[in-house]
């Protein structure tokens, strides 16, 4: 029990997309205190981690994601929205 907690959290780091001591938007805010938030921001980065791996564009990734934060992701002013365009982001990643 106490090594699944330990790899939680050392996933959680690795994958975290949001720097939770510099969180300043206050979508940022949400995923570092909603625990369904944070869990869909990781599988979301994950996904995109993933598409380096498999050799889609840095740039495009970039500018893309830079894109989706600005006119999705930043618009959510619920959990519940965040975990929806974050499920959606993540299955675009894995289209590319």
């Amino acid at each position: 029990m106490l090594a699944s907690i330990l790899i939680f959290f050392l996933q959680s780091e690795l994958f975290a997309a949001v720097d939770c001591g510099k969180a300043n938007l206050a979508v940022e805010k949400m995923i570092c205190h909603s625990t369904r938030a944070e869990k869909s921001d990781r599988e979301m980065s994950f996904a995109y981690r993933q598409a380096l791996k498999r050799g889609v564009s840095p740039d495009l990734l970039r500018s893309t994601q830079r894109k989706w934060e600005d006119e999705i992701r930043n618009r959510c002013n619920t959990v519940d929205c965040l975990v929806e365009v974050n499920s959606d982001r993540a299955y675009e990643i894995n289209s590319m």
